[in-house]
């Protein structure tokens, strides 16, 4: 899995409150209820020092018992964008230890650059699968990774991304640059995968109760239109002084968290974060220049927080239901009617919470994604060679192999950059061999783990 990081190593903004590692660990959990057959190498940022703690906190949230993280260097934003270190990922991806079958990118701007460095330097070629998490266009700031993210999708199965709206602009977008040829390709690659919502997290207040707090828990650069909110609830306190407004991700330094009725911060861990949540009377949605949807609001709707949202399609995919605003009098209008009216608050809240359930399906989404894995590691040829053959008897005669050892020339002599993946796949094409699955190595959370080496088994 190679990572959309977006924080780097900053010691105000921790690595476990991005959402791409939110996403991750939603997705991994709905993939385990499908299917067990998958191990996940998952590339992790390596933070020193202070920051450590960061990664740690990561592989438990994502220590789930198929999982190896590979810690590598990531370069600060905007730099990641356009470079890794391609020596330091060569040392630490040992494709003869362990197979690789196919790469989950969450980064296509890099696709060809990777996909350069497996052709050239490893011992598997992978097919690829994508997801985007946001697009660089001209409005949002960014500059420099759109051309680079388009060309990579077109060397993806396909990619992933969040709303309809989203992938609309994208379009408009590739023809500025692009043919009609390279525009039909990424129509058909492009696929919307909207967002995924674990039923069990679903959890309001325990007595139905909450504070007079409106809550933005997004961000609060210009991506998120932070400026037009500042300027309701300006307005808003002339009119009255009975609410507070918590904005987690307000830094200290801002103007704005001096102001006695603002509250910061994000109460340290998600769990202190959700409780608070919990308390919150609204939120609110502000126009997104990126059109994605917002894991902040799928957050505050799993714990009973209803959204009032900026009138956009990619937040009426999300819910329909829910009260929209076009403007700073709009919003205002609805928020005094929140804060007034507790029984239509809670109506609303019951609206929120009917519209995740009947939204959740997310088996349905994972058995999508799951059939498109299979379909792309079936066009992987099996190479039908006596090099196949031989190393298949290798197998067989010593019951149990480590991959790496049939690279070495006391056994399989599978040597240089010789490309493993179609030898892999006649080797277990034979219904007899199996990989081994588990071992007695223990996790970060203790208790059995799948072994992470490529181990091949002849018979039971």
């Amino acid at each position: 899995v190679i990572p959309n990081i977006t924080w780097g190593g900053s010691s105000k903004k921790n690595l476990l409150q991005d959402s791409y590692i939110e996403f991750l660990y939603k997705f991994m959990l709905g993939m385990k209820s499908v299917r067990e057959d998958i191990f996940w190498y998952i590339l992790l940022p390596l933070y020193n020092g202070k920051h450590s703690i960061q990664t740690l906190e990561t592989k438990k949230r994502l220590s789930f018992p198929n999982t190896h993280f590979i810690e590598i260097e990531i370069p600060r934003q905007p730099l990641n964008r356009i470079h890794f270190n391609v020596q330091e990922l060569h040392r630490k991806i040992k494709t003869r230890e362990y197979a690789i079958d196919l790469i989950f990118n969450h980064q296509p701007e890099l696709n060809n650059q990777y996909k350069i460095f497996f052709e050239q330097m490893k011992n598997f070629n992978p097919p690829t699968i994508g997801y985007s998490h946001f697009f660089e266009f001209e409005n949002v700031g960014w500059k420099g990774s759109f051309t680079s993210g388009i060309t990579g999708i077109l060397d993806m199965e396909i990619c992933y991304l969040n709303t309809e709206h989203q992938k609309q602009l994208v379009l408009e977008e590739i023809k500025k640059t692009f043919n009609k040829d390279v525009y039909k390709r990424i129509d058909e690659k492009l696929k919307v995968f909207p967002p995924m919502i674990v039923p069990s997290n679903i959890r309001t207040s325990k007595d139905g109760t909450y504070e007079k707090t409106i809550v933005w828990n997004h961000r609060t650069d210009r991506t998120k239109r932070f400026m037009g909110f500042q300027m309701a609830i300006f307005e808003l306190r002339k009119q009255r002084q009975d609410f507070k407004v918590w904005i987690p991700l307000l830094e200290k330094s801002h103007p704005l968290s001096k102001v006695d009725y603002v509250v910061i911060g994000l109460n340290e861990t998600k769990r202190k974060y959700l409780e608070t949540l919990r308390k919150c009377c609204v939120g609110v949605n502000g126009e997104q220049t990126y059109g994605g949807w917002s894991i902040a609001t799928t957050d505050g709707n799993m714990c009973g927080v209803p959204y009032i949202q900026y009138d956009a399609d990619y937040y009426r995919e999300l819910n329909e239901g829910s009260d929209f605003y076009k403007d700073k009098e709009e919003l205002i209008q609805l928020l005094n009617k929140y804060l007034d009216k507790p029984s239509y608050r809670n109506q609303m809240a019951k609206q929120t919470i009917e519209n995740l359930i009947l939204k959740v399906n997310l088996e349905k989404k994972i058995k999508s994604v799951s059939r498109k894995i299979d379909a792309t590691i079936n066009k992987v040829r099996i190479k039908n060679t006596p090099k196949s053959k031989e190393l298949i008897k290798i197998i067989k005669k010593e019951k149990t192999i480590e991959q790496s050892k049939l690279f070495s020339t006391n056994y399989g002599n599978v040597g240089g950059q010789l490309k493993f993946d179609g030898y892999r796949k006649k080797i277990l094409s034979d219904k007899k061999i199996t990989e081994v699955s588990l071992s007695d190595k223990t996790g970060v959370r203790g208790g059995k783990r799948y072994e992470w080496k490529s181990i091949y088994r002849y018979g039971k």
